[in-house]
């Protein structure tokens, strides 16, 4: 799984950052031994470039926001099994930093997660200095668990010059998971008239998600159809759901 996530404090007109992290995701299983990880900072930028490295805790809203605590505060929080080093570095232009990171074993059997932070302090086009982040997810799987997943509360409706689909994904689980698939629209035959695909998205463990999907009117004449959201998130089988609507001439 992948995950692109640049988290940028401060103002409208800032620069996108000029440096770079990978992994954005780290899954750790549930071992009775630490687990290691390395995080990649590259300097794209012309100059040295000044990291601070931190942890917090965090959750995500049905509309994908994220939510930000310290770390610690969440019941589900790995803040207390992570070490890293180093906490602070200075990258030269164009070169690589390494951050190691560590998750040592935790009591009990549930899934804990939390956010490594990598910031550098920049200058917003008005000369304000701000800071840039990216997190990097980390997990602590349970060691009894697997990806669940379900669609519920499809809905489809003509708006303007598209048909808007939405549609919860719920993850009853203790993994996260990370669906992707498409929305097919088919007629009333169950043949396929058009199909718009749905990118990944997050979901942690007893969360969900709601996610909503334009199929332009202009693929479709006027009509009764079904569509059809069909996600994979890991399983073994595919997570779906159909709901009808009319396109009036």
């Amino acid at each position: 799984m992948a995950l692109a996530g640049l988290l940028a404090l401060g103002t409208p007109g800032v620069a996108p950052a000029q440096f770079a992290v990978n992994p954005v995701i780290v899954q750790v299983a549930a071992s009775d031994e630490a687990a290691d990880a390395l995080i990649r900072i590259d300097n794209e930028s012309d100059g040295p470039m000044q990291f601070r490295v931190y942890v917090m805790d965090f959750d995500q809203y049905v509309d994908g926001d994220h939510a930000f605590e310290e770390p610690g505060a969440s019941p589900r929080s790995c803040a207390a099994r992570v070490d890293f080093a180093p906490s602070a570095l200075m990258v030269p232009a164009g070169q690589r930093g390494l951050v190691q990171v560590r998750l040592r074993p935790g009591p009990g059997s549930s899934t804990c997660w939390s956010m490594v932070f990598v910031e550098t302090p920049s200058i917003s086009a008005t000369g304000v200095r701000i800071n840039q982040r990216i997190g990097v997810k980390l997990y602590g799987l349970s060691s009894n668990a697997g990806p669940e997943g379900t669609l519920t509360h499809a809905e489809a409706q003509s708006v303007g010059d598209s048909v808007d689909v939405s549609f919860r994904f719920s993850n009853p689980g203790d993994w996260p998971v990370r669906p992707e698939g498409a929305v097919e629209i088919r007629d009333l035959t169950g043949a396929v008239v058009t199909t718009v695909p749905v990118p990944s998205f997050s979901v942690l463990p007893l969360r969900e998600r709601l996610v909503r999907v334009a199929i332009p009117a202009a693929d479709l004449v006027s009509g009764r159809y079904l569509a059809v959201p069909i996600l994979d998130f890991g399983a073994e089988f595919l997570a779906g759901a159909q709901v009808d609507f009319r396109l009036a001439d």
